[in-house]
């Protein structure tokens, strides 16, 4: 990763700066506007530049790292990069430690789809079932 932070895409990363964690969810809520409009690569471009930044500012293993990671999973996913995306997932729900995290559910159920996606069933099974444990019902 560290060899990409100068060659990502229209904003590098040197114009981002360092340790300014305000611009992390901007760049995952833009990554997440281009999945939607079938920009998937693109998208790949911003969740790495936030993951970076996350890194960077608040650790490797920080929860917001983590759901960082999680983003650019979801991003390898959507790409048909499953076997990319899962050790990233891993990693991701790994270091949020805490079921609580508010994104714990979402990442939960996005490994679960990389999971049947890569044939296995019944990792996918225990994620969907974990998911739903630490979904909010409110």
């Amino acid at each position: 990763m560290q060899d990409k932070r100068r060659e990502l895409g229209p904003l590098p990363y040197s114009t981002l700066g360092r340790a300014k964690p305000q611009v992390v969810m901007p760049l995952l809520g833009l990554s997440q506007s281009l999945q939607l409009n079938g920009k998937a690569e693109e998208a790949q471009s911003y969740a790495e530049k936030a993951l970076l930044i996350a890194e960077d500012t608040f650790g490797p293993f920080h929860m917001d790292t983590a759901y960082c990671r999680g983003h650019l999973a979801i991003s390898l996913m959507k790409q048909g990069e499953y076997k990319e995306a899962d050790p990233l997932y891993k990693q991701a729900l790994e270091d949020m430690k805490e079921p609580e995290h508010p994104e714990y559910a979402t990442v939960q159920a996005a490994y679960s789809e990389n999971c049947l996606a890569l044939g296995r069933k019944k990792d996918a099974r225990q994620a969907y079932e974990a998911a739903l444990l630490h979904a909010d019902w409110s």
